[in-house]
């Protein structure tokens, strides 16, 4: 009887205070990373010598961003050697962001403007 009693206590204390169960968020907040992407070669002959161009590139895991300058309206983005790229696609001055597919390992990235400048970095994926 002691038991029994034993028990229907348990599972009434259990009933009383149910214990809330949840499986952790894979996609916790991420690190924001971010990476100079640096004018390799130009083709404007207006433009100073000495003059850097860059362009910043924020990734997180699936998602690059750039910050880049109000004179580039596109520029196609490519992940991995340029003959054989792991990603590429196009981003805007309008949307300059895009998805990818979830890369771990450093990867060289480079940038190619309508106008044909050259943005070249390296970028770790974790």
């Amino acid at each position: 009887m002691k038991v029994i009693i034993t028990i229907t206590l348990c599972l009434i204390s259990i009933l009383a205070h149910p214990v809330q169960l949840s499986a952790k968020d894979d996609e916790q907040k991420e690190i924001e990373n971010c990476a100079e992407l640096v004018l390799k070669r130009s083709t404007h002959r207006h433009e100073k010598p000495g003059k850097a161009a860059i362009i910043y590139c924020k990734y997180t895991r699936g998602h690059l961003s750039f910050v880049i300058p109000h004179s580039i309206e596109a520029m196609q983005v490519i992940i991995g050697d340029e003959q054989l790229p792991i990603w590429q696609g196009w981003v805007t001055s309008d949307y300059p962001e895009t998805d990818i597919p979830v890369l771990v390992s450093e990867y060289e990235i480079t940038c190619r403007t309508t106008e044909n400048q050259i943005f070249k970095g390296k970028v770790q994926f974790y």
